[in-house]
């Protein structure tokens, strides 16, 4: 993703309707940042319109999270070629001991680091397009 405008689609818990959509930057990294004080938040739990696009979301902590991106996830036994298909997490899981995903597409690798999520992704083929 390094080098193109992408997002990355998340979702903090279960009351969340629409999706935060996430502006990577030039190093293809998406932040969202969890808090506990409702002050700070500057996404609202559910706007009734569709998905919110927000360079530096605060969202209201919450026990999980899933996250959607339009790429194929390259890692082992996770690819099911589908843009649309969700990713969950556990919080403190990633939080803890963060998430790393195994990379079937290429060479890098990373090593999980407390409150990163690593998913390396490739673009869908133009016969996988044509599937959706």
């Amino acid at each position: 993703m390094v080098g193109t405008a992408a997002y990355v689609n998340i979702w903090v818990g279960g009351e969340r309707k629409e999706a935060i959509a996430i502006p990577t930057d030039e190093s293809g990294v998406a932040r969202l940042q969890l808090t506990l004080d409702p002050n700070e938040v500057n996404i609202p739990i559910s706007t009734g319109h569709g998905t919110i696009v927000e360079k530096h979301p605060v969202v209201k902590y919450d026990e999980s999270f899933r996250i959607n991106v339009p790429y194929v996830l390259c890692g082992s036994g996770e690819g099911d070629h589908s843009p649309l298909g969700l990713k969950n997490f556990s919080t403190k899981e990633a939080l803890d001991h963060g998430y790393a995903s195994g990379n079937t597409c290429g060479k890098v690798t990373a090593t999980p680091q407390p409150g990163q999520v690593v998913l390396f992704v490739r673009p869908l083929t133009f016969m996988e397009k044509m599937k959706q």
